[in-house]
């Protein structure tokens, strides 16, 4: 692995990460956070739990993409799109653990089944989501270390993986909002809905399709094979449906409630609801629905950037102001978070350099690997 400065900083980012959270073991809570009893959750659960599993979406829209409606020219993305989204479910465990008062009894789910709570299906579903994921990656990992009978025994049931993955992601997707229903009169009217559940999942989607955008674009520049904005482009197509079904939802819910009149207030959460409709699906939309900016890398990647902006932020709006909390996290829990992303953008980029199979092999590599090849060919023996 090459390490460029950007590497490096990386590197840092998440070193610091990892030593503000053993001081956060052992000082606790209070000694490291602006959380409270008043405010249990803040920037962990907003951000690194509900915006994360948000934007590891992208595992199971492409798993569906290839495996479910059969194109299988975005394998290669698909594959990415699954490492990306155990990398996240991996980081999301450990926010957990982070943010739990007793992490230890991160175990209760499991022997203590309290099957009317959401958290409890939520629980359930990361875990068993989180395991399908490295099964659906694995093949990739046994073919690196030659156990060829593990890589083909876990190939005979993909199908069943796939969907599988599908399901529970589902399921734990629209829960994350489901669990806001408990909240009715904390959370603002503007984002208190019935739908919470189902927009929290159709928004996923749009994210997931957005990161797969990004990653593929970034891994393109990182690996030396091409970019592909005519492949891209379909994806891109797609997600115009998903944010319009996303918008729709929107429009009929605020007009349903009869919250028009907060939403132009001009108070509350109002402004913040409009920027986030702006980012996650006005401004995207503009610049999908127009072929001459939606077959261009810029407009591909301007549009999946404010997408997945759009859905960090409808999920902090949610959680933090939308609960009516007066909180701003502590410059520990800022760092532990973005110490977070570094370490995945870290591990992403090893496993696409050290494990084949994941991306395509780079034009110049292919064209060198086989020069050499045909050089030991005809050397005499």
């Amino acid at each position: 692995m090459k390490w460029t400065p950007t590497r490096i900083v990386l590197l840092l980012l998440a070193l610091t990460g990892v030593v503000l959270a053993v001081l956060r073991f052992m000082w606790g809570l209070g000694a490291t956070t602006h959380l409270s009893d008043r405010v249990p959750w803040g920037l962990w659960v907003a951000f690194d739990v509900m915006a994360g599993v948000a934007l590891s979406a992208g595992g199971f829209t492409m798993a569906a993409v290839v495996y479910v409606l059969g194109l299988k020219k975005y394998r290669h993305v698909a594959h990415a799109s699954v490492l990306t989204a155990l990398i996240g479910y991996l980081l999301v465990i450990i926010a957990l653990l982070i943010d739990l008062g007793r992490p230890l009894n991160l175990w209760h789910p499991i022997v203590y089944h309290n099957i009317r709570s959401v958290l409890f299906e939520v629980a359930w579903c990361v875990m068993l989501y989180t395991t399908v994921l490295a099964l659906e990656f694995s093949p990739h990992l046994w073919r690196k270390l030659g156990f060829r009978s593990a890589e083909m025994a876990v190939r005979r049931v993909y199908a069943v993986l796939v969907v599988s993955g599908i399901i529970l992601s589902t399921m734990h997707q629209s829960s994350l909002g489901n669990l806001y229903l408990i909240a009715a009169g904390r959370l603002s009217e503007v984002y208190y809905t019935p739908l919470l559940g189902g927009m929290f999942f159709v928004s996923a989607v749009a994210a997931g399709i957005g990161m797969v955008t990004l990653e593929s674009y970034f891994t393109a520049k990182s690996t030396g094979h091409p970019y592909d904005p005519e492949l891209m482009r379909g994806l891109a197509g797609a997600q115009v449906w998903v944010l319009l079904t996303y918008v729709a939802m929107k429009l009929m819910d605020i007009t349903w409630r009869g919250q028009w009149g907060l939403v132009f207030s001009g108070q509350g959460m109002g402004p913040l609801f409009l920027v986030d409709m702006a980012l996650s699906v006005l401004i995207p939309l503009v610049i999908l629905l127009l072929p001459v900016w939606r077959k261009t890398v810029a407009g591909q990647l301007s549009a999946a950037f404010l997408v997945v902006l759009g859905v960090v932020l409808n999920r902090l709006f949610v959680v933090l102001p939308g609960m009516g909390k007066t909180y701003w996290p502590s410059w520990m829990e800022i760092m532990i978070s973005i110490g977070s992303v570094a370490l995945g953008v870290l591990a992403f980029l090893v496993a696409i350099e050290k494990i084949p199979g994941i991306v395509p092999v780079p034009v110049k590599a292919r064209a060198e690997r086989s020069f050499t090849g045909a050089a030991q060919v005809g050397q005499p023996s």
